[in-house]
């Protein structure tokens, strides 16, 4: 247990630290003007390929 909390210290307090750094301007409702229907049909078809490691 106490490896634990060594371990995952460092996780928690870099988390805390950056907390309020955050930039979360995303969130005011901007959405982009244009899509590039390229690259989104490529992006959707790749991570629906169901690409898998060869089992071991």
């Amino acid at each position: 247990m106490a490896l634990l909390v060594v371990v995952l210290s460092p996780f928690v307090a870099m988390t805390f630290w950056g907390l309020p750094r955050l930039n979360f301007d995303w969130t005011q409702g901007q959405t982009p003007t244009e899509i590039d229907w390229g690259k989104f049909i490529t992006l959707l078809l790749w991570n629906c390929s169901g690409y898998q490691y060869p089992p071991f």
